[in-house]
């Protein structure tokens, strides 16, 4: 059976309706809470656990244009508390939640462009 293998040319980030031009990368870790179970009863070598809460993360990482902060400095900033939609594509599907812009990090060298790093707290259900 053949396998579709997307690149990450075909990658896109659109966040609060906007889509984002200037995209290098994004990442997207979902994790769920565990809670052990394991007591004196139990048989086996195996902790025992039961699922809990899940939850995700994303960051975005663009390059600046000569205007600042892509997103519009004021309004990335002003967003920080304030939920959004963030919809992630790497050109064959896409990731859609929202979540609450919590930190925004810029950084540059000396061979390179300068970028800003996006961090997201998902508060929604990835779909």
């Amino acid at each position: 059976m053949a396998i579709t293998v997307s690149h990450g040319k075909g990658g896109s980030v659109t966040w609060t309706s906007q889509t984002q031009a200037y995209v290098e990368s994004w990442s997207l870790s979902a994790t769920v809470d565990t809670a052990p179970v394991t007591n004196m009863a139990s048989t086996g070598d195996w902790e025992e656990v039961v699922a809990g809460h899940t939850d995700w993360t994303a960051t975005v990482t663009i390059l600046v244009d000569d205007g600042g902060i892509l997103m519009g400095t004021s309004t990335a900033l002003g967003q920080i508390l304030t939920s959004a939609a963030l919809v992630l594509g790497d050109g064959i599907r896409t990731i859609t939640g929202t979540g609450i812009a919590t930190n925004i990090s810029l950084g540059v060298d000396s061979k390179g462009a300068v970028k800003a790093t996006y961090t997201f707290q998902g508060n929604s259900a990835l779909t």
